[in-house]
C-alpha cells in the first residue's frame, strides 16, 4: 500500500514546489536571436539596425565615402567611412527628420534647394578612384510630379566657389539623376563616349526611394528599393578597362548640369536626400543592398 501511494506524495510535493516557485521567482526579461524557416516563409534578425552601420561596414576601401547628410548646422558633411572625405554644403542647411528614412539614425535629411545665387548642394574633392569596380548609393525623395529633374550624385570637373555658387561641370561621369519626366537615370562615360540606363518607372512621386548602382567588369546593375530594376539602355554601358579612372575632380550631390545626358536638366534636384555613399573598388552584393534597404526602411 505504501508503494502504491508514493507517486501521489511525489506529485503533491511537486505541486507545492511549483507553486512556491511561482510565488517567489521574480519576473525576468531577456533578448534572443531567432530564425524560423518553413517551406514558404523565413524570418530572421536584420544584420544592421541603422543605415550608418550598414554603409560604414561596406565602405572600408580607400577612396570610399559615406555622407549621412544629417547635419543641421555648419558647412561640413561628415564622412562616416573613416577616410576623411568630408563634403561641403553649398548654403545654409535645411534639414527635416519628418518621414525620413533611416529613422534609427541620428538627424534628419537634407532638403536640396536654391535661393538666388546660394545653392544648397554638397561637394567634395575626390581622391583618385579606380576605373572598376565600384558602387554608389543614395536615398532620395523627389517632390511629387516635379519636372525639374536634377542630379542626385555624380562626378564633375567643377565645384562651388565663393564667387560662383552655381558652378556647373562640363565633364561628368558616374551620374545618378532624375530626368525632366521623373525617371531615374544612371550615366557613365569613357574617354570618347557615354551611355545611360533609364528606369521604367517614374520616381517623382513624393515617396522616399533607395538607389544603389553596382558596376563590375561585366555587369552594371541598378537596384531600386532593394531589388534589381529593369532599365532601358542607351548606348553601350562602359565595362572593363573602357571606364575612366577619375582624379582631381569632385563629387556633387543635389546639383550639376546633366543637360548633356539623356533627358537630363540643368536644375537643382527638387526634394530631399539622405545617406549618399560611394564604394571604391567594391561591388555590393544583392544581399548587401537588401541589408542597406532594410536598415533604412
Amino acid at each position: 500500500m505504501r508503494r502504491g501511494r508514493a507517486p501521489l506524495y511525489a506529485l503533491a510535493a511537486g505541486a507545492v514546489v511549483a507553486a512556491a516557485l511561482a510565488l517567489t521567482t521574480p519576473g525576468t526579461t531577456g533578448g534572443f536571436v531567432a530564425k524560423v524557416t518553413n517551406s514558404t516563409n523565413t524570418a530572421g534578425t536584420a544584420p544592421y539596425f541603422t543605415c550608418a552601420g550598414a554603409t560604414t561596414a561596406d565602405g572600408s576601401a580607400s577612396g570610399s565615402f559615406v555622407w549621412a547628410l544629417n547635419e543641421s548646422t555648419g558647412t561640413s558633411a561628415a564622412d562616416g567611412s573613416g577616410h576623411s572625405l568630408a563634403g561641403t554644403y553649398g548654403a545654409t542647411i535645411t534639414s527635416s527628420a519628418t518621414g525620413a528614412p533611416c529613422a534609427r539614425d541620428t538627424g534628419g535629411a537634407l532638403q536640396v534647394s536654391t535661393t538666388g545665387t546660394a545653392g544648397n548642394y554638397v561637394y567634395s574633392a575626390l581622391s583618385s578612384v579606380s576605373a572598376l569596380p565600384f558602387s554608389e548609393e543614395i536615398w532620395f525623395k523627389a517632390a511629387a510630379s516635379t519636372t525639374n529633374g536634377g542630379q542626385l550624385l555624380g562626378i564633375g570637373d567643377s565645384y562651388q566657389s565663393a564667387s560662383n555658387k552655381l558652378s556647373t561641370s562640363t565633364a561628368l561621369d558616374r551620374v545618378l539623376y532624375l530626368n525632366a519626366t521623373g525617371y531615374l537615370v544612371f550615366g557613365a562615360r569613357t574617354s570618347s563616349s557615354s551611355a545611360t540606363l533609364t528606369s521604367q518607372t517614374k520616381l517623382n512621386d513624393g515617396v522616399w526611394h533607395h538607389v544603389v548602382v553596382t558596376v563590375s567588369s561585366s555587369t552594371t546593375t541598378v537596384y531600386i528599393d532593394g531589388a534589381a530594376a529593369t532599365m532601358t539602355l542607351s548606348g553601350t554601358m562602359p565595362v572593363s578597362t573602357t571606364l575612366v579612372a577619375r582624379s582631381s575632380q569632385y563629387w556633387r550631390v543635389g546639383y550639376d548640369d546633366d543637360s548633356g545626358w539623356t533627358g537630363g536638366t540643368k536644375n537643382y534636384f527638387t526634394g530631399s536626400v539622405r545617406f549618399a555613399a560611394f564604394y571604391n573598388s567594391t561591388v555590393l552584393t544583392s544581399t548587401q543592398v537588401q541589408s542597406h534597404w532594410i536598415a533604412g526602411s
